[in-house]
């Protein structure tokens, strides 16, 4: 007898089986799943594709790699990234150098030596008078044709486009799971703001070239906002003939804590009630410096608002153009204090 195939009914537990298992065979993988991977030459393509010159094609094949989900490909995209970052950064570098150099030397034509020294006496003399607010606009004035606006740099298309070129690896890196310290936008401000101070010191007499780029090496040590008010009450010190003051990081961290006692404590006072601290030289000697002056502020958590109350006001204004060698700046929150030594 020939044996015949027995086929399951419908309603057998086979086909019931089959029959369940049927939508979850034929439905999508669930979101997160491991994606299909690319094929090597999908893989080359792409790579080739990251220095293609057109944005929007290294910005898509950025993606497909990332969303390709291969721990290799992804590793591979990194590091790639990552190589092209330093020759990036130096060719923004660069370019900003010759952009500020252009601007410096387009704000300084027709600069007259004499004419600005005349200028500078008429301030000094409307200082002595105690005629701050007349001061204003004639500083303001001597400032814009003594120094020069690095902002000018930015209209330079060389430099905006090797700069642009930086942050568009900066949004591939994060992409790619860069780390943060492996980002190369920060890396670049801070690189640009050096050049920019670096080339507004070029401006000033030797000796005070000298202070300024000492100090810019003890940056570090303190708050960006400290040392830009340090830098521009420097600024304002040679504009008038004064010599530029040494950035004293211990009287920072004397200045800084006074600032903050005002706020946690309610006071706003040069003598302090704190035991140990009344006076400005007491807090010095307490960080292990000295200090001799002393200016505070509050209303403002950036350093032009403390310096331009200071200059309307004539005591203050005479201590920041005092007979000092060193100079700290600290602030917490909206209280200043700045201190001399």
């Amino acid at each position: 007898m020939q044996a015949t195939r027995h086929k399951p009914s419908l309603r057998s537990p086979a086909a019931l089986l089959l029959l369940a298992l049927a939508p979850a065979l034929s439905a999508p993988p669930p979101a997160g799943a491991e994606a299909s991977p690319l094929a090597p030459q999908e893989i080359a393509a792409l790579f080739r594709q990251l220095e293609d010159k057109d944005p929007a094609a290294r910005q898509a094949a950025v993606e497909k790699l990332v969303e390709a989900r291969d721990a290799s490909v992804a590793a591979r995209l990194k590091r790639t990234l990552l190589s092209k970052a330093g020759p990036l950064l130096h060719k923004a570098s660069v370019e900003r150098a010759r952009a500020l150099r252009a601007a410096m030397a387009e704000a300084r034509k027709g600069f007259s030596p004499q004419a600005f020294a005349a200028r500078q006496q008429e301030a000094l003399a409307l200082f002595k008078a105690g005629k701050t607010k007349e001061m204003e606009p004639l500083v303001k004035s001597m400032w814009k044709d003594f120094y020069f606006d690095p902002a000018a740099a930015d209209a330079d298309g060389k430099a905006a486009e090797a700069a642009a070129l930086v942050a568009e690896l900066d949004r591939h890196l994060k992409a790619a799971g860069a780390e943060e310290q492996e980002l190369p936008a920060a890396k670049l401000a801070e690189s640009l703001r050096a050049l920019d101070e670096s080339h507004l010191i070029q401006t000033m007499p030797p000796r005070d070239q000298k202070t300024m780029l000492q100090n810019a090496a003890l940056r570090s040590q303190v708050p960006e906002e400290e040392y830009r008010l340090v830098f521009m009450t420097n600024q304002y010190r040679v504009l008038m003939g004064r010599s530029a003051l040494r950035l004293d990081p211990k009287l920072c961290n004397a200045a800084r804590d006074h600032s903050k006692d005002m706020v946690e404590k309610g006071f706003f006072a040069h003598e302090s009630p704190v035991p140990g601290k009344r006076t400005p030289g007491d807090r010095a000697t307490r960080a292990g410096t000295s200090a001799h002056a002393e200016n505070i502020a509050m209303g403002s958590e950036r350093a032009e608002g403390p310096f331009w109350m200071w200059f309307f006001s004539l005591g203050h204004h005479q201590n920041v153009l005092g007979d000092h060698a060193t100079i700290g700046v600290g602030n917490h929150g909206k209280t200043w204090t700045e201190m001399f030594g």
